[in-house]
């Protein structure tokens, strides 16, 4: 019984020094879309990986309209740099937003004079590289971010996203895609990979090199694959379709 009293007073102590550690904001970050206008359901993500991450709540002040701004506090006082790693930024029909290393350098606590980044967030974006047509699920900012006044994050910083040319032979490293398909050349088998829970079909299409339809392949799981071996050697293209209809990939490969 004494071990169990003790035991509560240890942890309420533990308890009452943790909350009355103080804290400091140290910068806002505001998502907005390609306009410039603010978007309420934007959620910030402090992430350890992908999967394990935790929500970052919000500190809105204006209690008329929501700006959407995120306010960023520390309990560490030795130092007004502060490091902070990987977030995502999730908003229901934008791609994500992931960023690597996020450091707000600021030497005044001031709210009004904190540093702001403020992100920009894109709808369904579609990349064409050739003869690669694909649909972007996320974009990622890897290299460290300072913040110090005012840094304005948009399309063009996401590594070049939808620019770079070694973005096809990169796509795992820049950025994520609804559909992957492989090998190229192809032998036997194509692959087709979507990289989303799969609950109604998506369809693809197998057209020749004069763009005459060959076959068409329901796509009920996350990998699928076509079989080619009964066709001849030559150009190929294959477009998939989510279960709305709308085209989300296509590309030309070759049938050895």
């Amino acid at each position: 019984m004494k071990s169990k009293i003790l035991t509560l007073m240890l942890f309420s102590l533990f308890i009452q020094n943790v909350s009355a550690c103080p804290s400091w904001p140290i910068g806002r970050m505001l998502i907005v879309d390609e306009t410039g206008k603010p978007i309420p359901n934007a959620i910030v993500w402090k992430c350890y990986t992908q999967k394990d991450s935790f929500i970052i709540k919000k500190y809105n002040y204006d209690e008329v309209k929501d700006t959407n701004i995120y306010t960023f506090w520390s309990r560490s006082y030795y130092t007004y740099s502060r490091m902070l790693k990987t977030f995502r930024i999730t908003a229901k029909g934008f791609a994500d937003v992931v960023i690597k290393d996020l450091n707000f350098i600021n030497s005044d606590n001031d709210e009004d004079k904190l540093p702001l980044i403020v992100v920009t967030m894109y709808t369904n974006k579609y990349v064409k590289r050739g003869d690669l047509l694909t649909l972007l699920t996320s974009f990622k900012y890897e290299t460290k971010l300072e913040v110090k006044d005012s840094v304005v994050l948009k399309l063009s910083d996401y590594l070049e996203a939808i620019t770079d040319a070694s973005l096809v032979s990169e796509a795992s490293r820049v950025a994520n895609y609804v559909v992957k398909t492989y090998p190229n050349p192809v032998k036997d088998i194509l692959n087709i990979d979507i990289n989303l829970q799969v609950i109604k079909p998506y369809n693809a299409k197998l057209l020749n090199a004069q763009g005459q339809l060959l076959s068409e392949v329901e796509l009920n799981a996350q990998t699928n694959t076509i079989d080619m071996q009964w066709q001849t050697a030559g150009v190929y293209f294959i477009q998939v379709y989510n279960p709305e209809g709308v085209l989300i990939y296509a590309f030309k490969f070759i049938k050895i």
